[in-house]
């Protein structure tokens, strides 16, 4: 779940249920099923690591990215 800043370090490979259910967050599922997935999808390329995009008010920063997929990025909690 969330840290104390109200981050959440995750693995690309992650499904999006998980991620929804765990976070409490409403990313789309209607696509990927991975997280990894959807970043590539919006992204349409592999990222620089410290790439960030915000999808459904949630910033995700990109951490890690080896061989051709996503593996770790960060999540900021959105502050409603």
């Amino acid at each position: 779940g969330w840290d104390s800043q109200d981050e959440c370090l995750l693995e690309g490979s992650i499904s999006l249920r998980d991620v929804n259910k765990r976070l409490g967050l409403d990313l789309p599922l209607d696509g990927p099923k991975t997280l990894n997935g959807l970043l590539l999808e919006i992204l349409q390329d592999i990222p620089e690591a410290s790439v960030s995009l915000k999808i459904t008010d949630v910033v995700i920063e990109i951490v890690q990215v080896q061989e051709q997929s996503i593996r770790m990025v960060k999540l900021y909690r959105p502050h409603t």
